[in-house]
């Protein structure tokens, strides 16, 4: 839907405005700005106003709490985006600080890995919904955020919300009986069926593939030039994903493809979203066949921490997410003395732009919506 110009566009010549769209997230009380400078209903150039990395707010909250209370905050309190990632990138950041990250339990491998695949299905079933409305299709919304509830029913199931945080130092909290693993086999069998309807809409549809194709369209050339991650990249023909270059956790032991697109468009990067919540039931069908016996954690930990600096990457929803830390106390009861974040979308937001620029007045909604980790216009 083309954006009507109001009190925020202003001429600056004959077909030629500067608009400003005001952006706002909805996990933090935070606001940026997107200035575009128009001509003939196309964007001729395009910047960001405020901080985009969400996560730079959220080091300071880690400083002034303890490693243990991160975990409990970070596992159960934070309001955010692929919180279960970053509270996985909290433990894998304690445990190499304890020096235990190959004496971890296979068991509690498997199963925070489960716990991440989950969370990558439903943050890309959220991103397509946000498509969906954008593109004026609300009763596809609806089905594609109702398939996102029933996975994260199945989710709970598994896994119940509880106060303990599921990450423990060494392990996990939580285990899975017989009974509920033969369970969520026959679920996740039934709902990797259902969740084809997607890839049906989105490929069949043409009113919906015309909307979307050619729609900020980026080169691999700029994709690689400006180090880009996640979906947007692989939407090029990148095949990067720090699960299979850079393994962590059980990926070293599964087998699943990497879905990527040669569209480098808007259409590719939904392709490669919907192929990736194909992926991700493989990954979980996988993990649960192949679930290894034996405890979930340690029974025996560290009591002392590593001093010295550490950093890990691990793949989001939205690519890579990358953290260096500081740690300048043995004490475990202590604070992280620095704690960084880059995430995806400072990665990315240079290449957000590129798309922007050269698009035509119509289709900013549509690129806007892509943004995700929270924000909207």
């Amino acid at each position: 839907m083309t954006q009507n110009f109001t009190q925020d566009s202003q001429p600056i010549a004959k077909n030629f405005f500067k608009k400003k769209i005001t952006l706002q997230n909805q996990y933090f009380d935070t606001k940026a700005q997107l200035n575009l400078r128009i001509a003939n209903s196309k964007v001729m150039a395009a910047n960001f106003d405020g901080e985009l990395d969400v996560l730079k707010l959220l080091e300071p909250q880690l400083t002034n709490r303890s490693w243990t209370e991160n975990l409990q905050f970070l596992d159960n309190q934070l309001r955010g985006p692929y919180r279960k990632h970053i509270s996985m990138n909290h433990i894998l950041l304690l445990e190499k600080l304890a020096k235990i990250t190959a004496h971890v339990p296979k068991r509690a491998i498997y199963l925070r890995t489960m716990r991440l695949e989950f969370e990558r299905i439903e943050q890309h079933l959220l991103f397509l919904s946000e498509i969906a409305l954008k593109l004026s299709f609300p009763l596809l919304q609806l089905r594609l955020l109702d398939f996102k509830e029933k996975t994260a029913r199945l989710k709970w199931q598994l896994f119940p919300p509880s106060n303990k945080p599921f990450n423990v130092i060494g392990g996990v909290g939580f285990n899975l009986s017989q009974q509920m693993i033969s369970f969520a086999k026959e679920q996740l069998i039934r709902l990797q069926k259902k969740s084809l309807f997607i890839s049906r809409l989105f490929n069949r549809n043409w009113v919906i593939k015309n909307r979307l194709k050619d729609v900020g369209f980026l080169t691999r050339a700029d994709a690689k030039k400006y180090g880009l991650v996640g979906p947007l990249a692989r939407s090029t023909g990148i095949t990067d994903d720090i699960r299979v270059s850079d393994p962590y956790l059980a990926y070293p032991e599964i087998d699943f493809s990497l879905p990527v697109s040669d569209f480098c468009d808007l259409y590719g990067e939904v392709l490669v979203r919907i192929d990736e919540i194909q992926e991700s039931f493989k990954i979980l069908r996988e993990l649960l066949r192949n679930l290894p016996a034996g405890a979930i954690k340690l029974i025996e930990v560290p009591e002392e921490l590593s001093i010295g600096t550490i950093s890990n990457r691990l793949e989001t929803p939205s690519g890579e997410l990358f953290s260096f830390i500081v740690n300048k106390n043995k004490e475990i009861l202590s604070a992280p003395n620095v704690y960084q974040f880059t995430s995806p979308l400072k990665i990315n937001q240079q290449g957000i732009l590129l798309r922007l620029s050269g698009e035509v007045l119509e289709n900013i909604n549509l690129l806007v919506a892509t943004i995700s980790e929270g924000w909207s216009d």
